[in-house]
């Protein structure tokens, strides 16, 4: 069920959202300033999943120093997983 939220802007971010519902092929602003709160929304959830696992990692224990090679291997396996999807 949707419910009704009038907003007031000044004119000009009005008149940028409604030049952005008619390039981006929006119906309404309404429409557009769904997709861009989701879309924000979205953003917010990842982030702070992201935040609660740096925190986590923190707490994990102590500090490792990474050396050149374990940042090499890091890198050689994303090379491989990254051609493995390419392939697929």
């Amino acid at each position: 069920m949707r419910s009704t939220m009038n907003i007031s802007l000044p004119e000009t971010l009005k008149t940028w959202v409604e030049q952005q519902v008619r390039r981006k092929g929006f119906a309404t602003a309404s429409e557009y300033v769904r997709q861009v709160l989701g879309r924000e929304r979205h953003i917010e959830i990842v982030r702070n999943r992201v935040d609660d696992k740096l925190i986590a990692a923190l707490e994990s224990g102590p500090i490792v120093e990474m050396t050149r090679q374990d940042w090499d291997e890091i890198w050689r396996e994303a090379e491989q997983r990254s051609a493995g999807k390419r392939r697929e």
